[in-house]
C-alpha cells in the first residue's frame, strides 16, 4: 500500500488509486479505489489528500513536457498562427515550463527521500512518534502541498489567458506579482519560476543591446523590430540598404516589471545600440571597457540569488544608455551630418540666404510669365531646375571648403512635388498645373508645390517628417511675403524714369506720386513683418546649433531621441510661429495674407499704369496732341480733324488713367486699412509676452506712424488727432466690443485669438529704431 501511494504520489496512478472522476469525465484528483477494503474513512481521507498531491505533479508534469518539448523550425515559426492554435511553444512558456519542472523536481526529491526513510525502517511502519506512516507523509508533505497548489493554479491561469493577458514577455505579469506571497515556500517557489522567465527577458535584452538583434521568431518582446527599405532619395546615400527601427508594442509590455518610462528608456537604448553598431565607426565606439561594463551589469540581473526590483533594472539601462547616447551623438553630428543638413533647412526652407530666395523667386515669376504665354503650367521639372540652379548661381563653389561643399550636395536633395491643397493662406506659386476632377460635380482641386527633403536614417529620427511638414508651410509664407516685397521693390525704377521724365507734370507723374505714397508705406510693413521672421528664425537656429556644438564638445549628449526631436521641434515652431501659421494664431495669420494679398495687387496695378507700354502711349497723345494743334492753327480741315482725333484718343487714355489711378487709391486705402488692422491684432497680443510680438510692433511703428496716425504728403507734417482711441473708424479693438469696421467686415469681436501659443517664447536681439528700413517718398523723388 505504501508502495501504491508513493508511485501515486508522483503521478502515476495504478490499481489502487485511480483518477476521479473516471472517464469519460475530466479527472480532478486521484483518489482510493471506491471498493477497496479495510480502510477507516479517515484513512482513505488522508491518502486521498497524498494522492491529489501526485494529480497535480502529473498535470504540471505534462505542462512542462509540452512547453519543452522540441519547437517547429524556424524557418516556419508564425506568431499569429501560434496565437490562435490554443497554446503552444514559446520563448517564455518554455522558460516558464523550466521553472515549474525546478519545482516538480523538488518536490519528486522529497518523495525519493520519504521512500527511503520508509523502507529503511525494520518493518516500514517502525516508530515515527506514535503516528502511521500516512499520518507522518501528511504532515511532511502538507508545506510542499501549499506549493505545488499555487503552481497548477498559476498554470491553469497562465493556460486560461496566455493568448489575451500573457502572451510572451507578459508572463512576468502573471509571476512577479505572485514574490509577495507571505507564506515563505511559495514565494521560494515563485522565485524560480521568475527567474527562469526573467533569464529569457535578458536574453533578448542582451541580444539586442550587445548584438543589435535577438532571437525572437515569435514576436513575444516589447520591443518590436520593423525592418524598411530605403527610398529612391535616400537609396543613393545608403547603398540601397535596408535598415531597422524598433517599436513599443504597448500589449507586451509587463507592467509590473516595466514602467512606461523605462520602456521608452530601453526602445530609445536598443534604437541607438543598433545605430552604433550598424556605423561604420563601431569598433571605435564600442570599446572592449564599454562591452565589459554591459556585460558585468546585466550578469548581475541574471544572477537567481539576488532578488531583482524594478529600481534595478532602470539604474543598470541608465548606465548603459548612457555608453549608447554619447557614441549615438557622435553618429548624427560627425557622420550624419545633422549641422549640415540644418543649415541646408535654414537656407532653403527659412530663406536664410537671401540672394538665393529672391533669385529663385525671380526665376519662378519667368517661368509664370512664359507659362502664360503658352497656355501651360508650371511643372515639377521646371521649379526644381530654378531651384538648383538658382543656389549654383547665387553661391559661390568652393572646393575647399567641405561644409560649403556638403551644403551643396544637401541642396540639390530638394525636390518641388506638386500636390493639392484645401486651405492655402499663402500661395507664392501661381500658374500650376489645374488638377483636373473626375466629374462635373467637382470643383478643381488648388495646386501647390510641396517642397520636400528625404532625410537618411537615422537622421529622420530626429528630424521627422512632422518638422519637415512644418518648415515647407513656412516657406511658402515667407517666399510669398519676399515676393511681394521684390515686386514692389522693383517699382523704384519705372516710378523714378516717369517722375524724372514728367518733372511732377501730368497724368502719369500724379499715378506715380501716388502709387509712390503708397508703396512706402507697404514696403515698411513688409520689412518689418520679413525682418521680426528672420530674427525670430535666427535665433532659433543659433539656440539649436549652439546645443548641438555644446554637446559634442563636452561629450554630454541629451537623454533620448524625444529630447533630441523637442529640440529640433522648437526650431520648427518658431518658424511657423514667425508667420503665425499655428492654429491659435490664425485670425493674425488672415489679416497677415490680406495685407500681402493687397499689396500685389496694387503692384500689379502700379505695373500696369507706369510700364513701358503705358508710357509709350502716353508719349504717342502728347506728340499727336501736339501735332493736330499745329495743323488746327494751320487753318487745314485735316488738321482740325486729326485734332479731332487726337483728343478723343487723349480722353480715352486720360480715362483709362483715372481708373487706374481710381484703383491704386482704393487699393492704398485697403492697405492701409488691412495694416492697421493687423497691427491692432498685435497690439492686442502686446501683453502676452511674446518676443516675437514685441520685435514686430516696434519695427512696425517704430516712428509712431501707427499710433499717432498715418503720415500725409501735407509738407510732410504728421496728422495731429488721430490716435487709435479717438479714432471713430478704427475703434481699439479689444476694448470695445466689435465696432471696428475692419473686425466687423470679417466677423471678428475680439480681433485676436484664445491660446497661448503666441506666447512662445523666442529670444531674440534689441532691435534700435536706427537699424530699421526706413523708406521715404523722396528716394524717388
Amino acid at each position: 500500500m505504501i508502495h501504491e501511494l508513493l508511485v501515486a504520489m508522483s503521478g502515476y496512478p495504478g490499481d489502487v488509486f485511480v483518477p476521479s472522476p473516471p472517464a469519460p469525465l475530466s479527472a480532478s484528483t486521484f483518489v482510493v479505489r471506491p471498493d477497496f477494503p479495510y480502510l477507516h474513512p479517515a484513512e482513505r481521507g488522508v491518502l486521498n489528500r497524498l494522492a491529489q498531491l501526485g494529480f497535480w505533479v502529473r498535470e504540471l508534469t505534462d505542462f512542462a513536457d509540452h512547453e519543452t518539448a522540441a519547437p517547429p523550425s524556424v524557418a516556419h515559426a508564425d506568431a499569429a498562427a501560434e496565437r490562435t492554435t490554443g497554446y503552444g511553444h514559446g520563448c517564455y512558456s518554455h522558460g516558464l515550463a523550466t521553472g515549474v519542472r525546478r519545482v516538480v523536481s523538488d518536490y519528486l526529491a522529497q518523495v525519493d527521500a520519504a521512500e527511503t526513510e520508509l523502507l529503511g525502517s525494520a518493518s516500514g511502519l517502525g516508530d515515527h512518534g506514535g503516528r502511521t506512516p500516512w499520518a507522518k507523509l501528511a504532515a511532511d508533505f502538507a508545506p510542499v502541498g501549499v506549493v505545488l497548489e499555487a503552481v497548477v493554479m498559476l498554470v491553469r491561469e497562465y493556460r486560461a489567458r496566455r493568448l489575451d493577458e500573457y502572451y510572451g514577455v507578459r508572463v512576468l505579469d502573471l509571476v512577479l506579482p505572485r514574490l509577495l506571497d507571505g507564506r515563505p515556500p511559495v514565494a521560494a517557489a515563485m522565485r524560480h519560476l521568475a527567474h527562469a522567465c526573467l533569464a529569457v527577458f535578458f536574453k533578448h535584452l542582451a541580444g539586442y543591446l550587445l548584438h543589435a538583434s535577438a532571437h525572437d521568431p515569435w514576436r513575444e518582446f516589447f520591443i518590436v523590430p520593423e525592418t524598411s527599405a530605403a527610398g529612391d532619395g535616400e537609396a543613393g546615400r545608403t547603398g540601397g540598404r535596408e535598415y531597422e527601427q524598433f517599436r513599443i508594442e504597448s500589449a507586451l509590455v509587463p507592467t509590473a516589471l516595466v514602467s512606461p518610462a523605462l520602456a521608452e528608456s530601453i526602445l530609445f537604448t536598443v534604437t541607438s545600440s543598433y545605430i552604433v553598431q550598424k556605423s561604420p565607426r563601431s569598433s571605435e565606439l564600442i570599446t572592449p571597457a564599454m562591452w565589459q561594463n554591459q556585460l558585468h551589469i546585466l550578469s548581475r540581473l541574471l544572477d537567481v540569488q539576488t532578488e531583482l526590483r524594478p529600481l534595478d533594472l532602470t539604474i543598470a539601462m541608465d548606465s548603459i544608455r548612457r555608453d549608447y547616447t554619447h557614441a549615438l551623438w557622435k553618429i548624427m553630428v560627425l557622420d550624419e551630418k545633422m549641422l549640415d543638413y540644418l543649415a541646408a533647412i535654414k537656407t532653403v526652407y527659412l530663406g536664410g540666404n537671401g540672394a538665393f530666395h529672391t533669385h529663385f523667386l525671380s526665376q519662378v515669376a519667368h517661368l509664370e510669365s512664359r507659362a502664360i504665354e503658352h497656355g501651360a503650367g508650371v511643372g515639377e521639372r521646371e521649379l526644381n531646375f530654378a531651384l538648383h540652379s538658382s543656389y549654383s548661381q547665387t553661391t559661390p563653389s568652393s572646393g575647399a571648403d567641405p561644409a560649403s561643399a556638403a551644403l551643396a550636395d544637401i541642396v540639390k536633395q530638394f525636390r518641388f512635388t506638386l500636390t493639392t491643397e484645401s486651405d492655402l493662406a499663402f500661395t507664392p506659386f501661381r500658374h500650376l498645373p489645374v488638377t483636373t476632377p473626375s466629374s462635373s460635380d467637382e470643383t478643381p482641386a488648388t495646386t501647390t508645390a510641396t517642397l520636400t527633403l528625404p532625410l537618411p536614417w537615422p537622421l529622420s529620427l530626429v528630424l521627422p517628417a512632422s518638422h519637415l511638414a512644418a518648415y515647407n508651410r513656412a516657406f511658402h509664407a515667407l517666399s510669398h511675403l519676399r515676393r511681394v516685397h521684390a515686386r514692389l521693390v522693383a517699382l523704384h525704377l519705372p516710378l523714378r524714369a516717369v517722375s524724372q521724365r514728367y518733372h511732377h507734370r501730368g497724368p502719369l507723374a500724379r499715378t506715380a506720386f501716388a502709387a509712390c505714397t503708397a508703396r512706402t508705406e507697404m514696403l515698411a510693413v513688409l520689412d518689418s513683418v520679413l525682418g521680426a521672421a528672420h530674427t525670430a528664425i535666427e535665433a532659433a537656429y543659433a539656440r539649436l546649433v549652439d546645443v548641438i556644438r555644446a554637446d559634442t564638445e563636452s561629450g554630454t549628449a541629451l537623454a533620448s531621441l524625444d529630447d533630441w526631436r523637442a529640440h529640433a521641434a522648437q526650431l520648427a515652431a518658431t518658424a511657423e510661429a514667425a508667420v503665425f501659421l499655428p492654429a491659435s494664431a490664425a485670425a493674425v495669420r488672415d489679416a497677415l495674407a490680406r495685407v500681402v494679398g493687397v499689396a500685389d495687387l496694387f503692384a500689379g496695378v502700379v505695373e500696369a499704369s507706369v510700364g513701358e507700354q503705358q508710357v509709350r502711349e502716353w508719349a504717342w497723345v502728347e506728340e499727336n496732341s501736339r501735332d493736330g494743334a499745329r495743323r488746327a492753327a494751320g487753318g487745314t480741315a485735316t488738321g482740325g480733324m486729326a485734332a479731332a482725333n487726337s483728343a478723343e484718343t487723349e480722353r480715352r487714355v486720360r480715362a483709362a488713367m483715372d481708373d487706374r489711378d481710381q484703383e491704386i487709391h482704393r487699393l492704398a486705402e485697403e492697405f492701409h486699412g488691412e495694416a492697421r488692422f493687423f497691427y491692432q491684432l498685435l497690439e492686442g497680443l502686446r501683453g502676452r509676452g511674446a518676443a516675437l510680438v514685441q520685435d514686430l510692433l516696434l519695427r512696425l511703428d517704430y516712428n509712431r506712424h501707427w499710433t499717432l496716425g498715418p503720415l500725409r504728403q501735407a509738407g510732410g507734417r504728421v496728422v495731429e488727432g488721430a490716435l487709435l482711441d479717438n479714432d471713430p473708424d478704427f475703434a481699439y479693438v479689444g476694448r470695445e466690443p466689435a465696432t471696428d469696421r475692419w473686425a466687423a467686415d470679417r466677423g471678428y469681436g475680439h480681433a485676436w485669438p484664445a491660446g497661448d501659443s503666441m506666447a512662445m517664447a523666442m529670444a531674440v536681439d534689441d532691435v534700435w529704431a536706427s537699424e530699421l528700413n526706413q523708406r521715404v517718398t523722396d528716394e524717388v523723388f
